[in-house]
């Protein structure tokens, strides 16, 4: 059994382990990530994480939303989903400065 984080309300919700993340077959809407800042050697008390201009966190790992410190709003976290989905060489309306 995994361990669940101490966060209120967490343990009656369902989760999945990277197991079940690498079986699915279908995508849920939401899907939150708890934890792995350690493995990434990244400090793990930071406030945010470091991102580039395309939100890559390291290699394979993008952040989006509150913990990229960039301002927590929907608005915000939808812009840079959008972002993040962008390859380098990316035109497309998001990636144009």
């Amino acid at each position: 059994m995994p361990a669940i984080p101490p966060i209120p309300g967490l343990s009656a919700i369902p989760f999945w382990t990277n197991r079940e993340a690498l079986e699915t077959k279908e995508v849920p809407s939401s899907l939150v990530v708890l934890g792995g800042l350690d493995a990434l050697g990244l400090p793990v008390d930071a406030s945010a994480v470091s991102v580039d201009e395309h939100l890559r966190v390291a290699d394979g790992v993008w952040a989006v939303g509150d913990v990229t410190g960039k301002g927590a709003f929907t608005h915000v976290a939808m812009y840079q989903a959008r972002i993040s989905q962008c390859t380098p060489r990316c035109r497309c309306a998001a990636c144009r400065r």
